[in-house]
């Protein structure tokens, strides 16, 4: 039950869940919809029951990380979200990005600096309105017209 966590292991979970991939539209310590909602996503890709709560050993999962879950060094990543991943985009320039894509119409689903599913669609969603591949990852040509730069 979440209630036994401090609102430390709160912000904690959420941001492993938005390292993960799984918006909580936000890292405050408080369990609302969106956290509920990233919770719920990650029981289902682990095949738990998706009741968007977590009992203790899914905590501490989340919290300690699991190996699966930690990108290795030996197998760089290749393709699209390779050569973005080569962009070293800091947490400042991804909400930048965020904030580009929403002030153009691409909904992100939040500008928190985390490129979770919303902003992925939403990158997906603007590269197919400017004739570009739509993978979903940013080259630095597209990150560049993004930023204004």
């Amino acid at each position: 039950d979440t209630a036994a966590l401090t609102r430390q292991q709160r912000v904690q979970i959420q941001r492993q869940l938005n390292g993960l991939g799984y918006s909580t539209n936000g890292a405050d310590g408080n369990f609302g919809p969106g956290t509920r909602r990233a919770i719920a996503l990650w029981q289902r890709d682990r095949n738990y029951a998706q009741t968007g709560s977590l009992n203790a050993a899914q905590a501490n999962e989340i919290l300690q990380g699991t190996v699966a879950d930690r990108p290795t060094t030996a197998t760089p990543a290749v393709g699209p979200a390779g050569n973005e991943a080569d962009l070293g985009l800091s947490r400042q320039q991804r909400r930048a990005v965020q904030a580009g894509l929403t002030q153009r119409g691409f909904d992100t689903r939040g500008v928190d600096g985390v490129f979770g599913r919303g902003t992925r669609n939403a990158i997906a969603a603007w590269q197919q309105a400017n004739y570009l591949e739509a993978t979903g990852y940013l080259t630095a040509a597209q990150y560049d017209r993004l930023v204004g730069r």
